[in-house]
């Protein structure tokens, strides 16, 4: 017996995307297919696309040198920094300081009309990851030390500094980067 067969649920499903991706709407591309209808791809607020379908937690702790990600829950933060996501600038405290070791929560709010992406990196890591996305345009990644916002959607992300001196947070969407959606922290030994 045929697996659709066994699972009316996940027929349907597939028919769906089928239809919904031949009738001409957009469907998430993986590899040159269409393979998921538009509805799946929307971003709620505890987890993103990638981690619901491809198996990453979103709040996997993947360490870099700049830091990483925590879990939302159930961990002392030090601070809270409120931050507007706004189409061309952000308006945040400036400069903003931490201690290296220090644990974070930031909590984001797209108050544009477009989305945002807000993600952690040094400076070097955030040029590298522009460049690649000028190879590679249309290419979105869900890394643990990122989050992307639609507009009017809000969200928290909680984020424990590592060793580098200047972390940027960036916002990598086309042409926000190089238009000057970043802050600068300077982290403090």
């Amino acid at each position: 017996m045929h697996l659709l067969e066994r699972r009316p649920l996940l027929a349907a499903l597939c028919l769906l995307a089928l239809t919904q991706n031949a009738a001409g709407q957009p469907g998430h591309r993986m590899g040159g297919i269409a393979d998921m209808p538009p509805h799946i791809l929307t971003q709620d607020d505890e987890e993103d696309h990638h981690s619901r379908h491809h198996g990453d937690p979103p709040n996997t702790p993947h360490e870099f040198a700049f830091g990483r990600r925590l879990p939302n829950y159930d961990v002392d933060v030090k601070r809270i920094i409120d931050i507007d996501l706004r189409d061309g600038a952000w308006k945040a405290p400036r400069p903003i300081r931490v201690k290296a070791g220090d644990i974070v929560r930031f909590e984001l709010h797209n108050v544009g009309g477009l989305a945002h992406e807000f993600r952690f990196g040094d400076p070097a890591y955030q040029r590298e990851h522009a460049r690649m996305l000028e190879r590679m345009p249309g290419v979105r990644h869900a890394d643990s030390n990122a989050v992307i916002l639609a507009p009017g959607k809000s969200r928290s992300i909680v984020w424990q500094f590592g060793s580098e001196a200047v972390v940027e947070l960036a916002c990598h969407e086309p042409g926000h980067y190089r238009s000057g959606e970043v802050l600068t922290v300077i982290v403090e030994p």
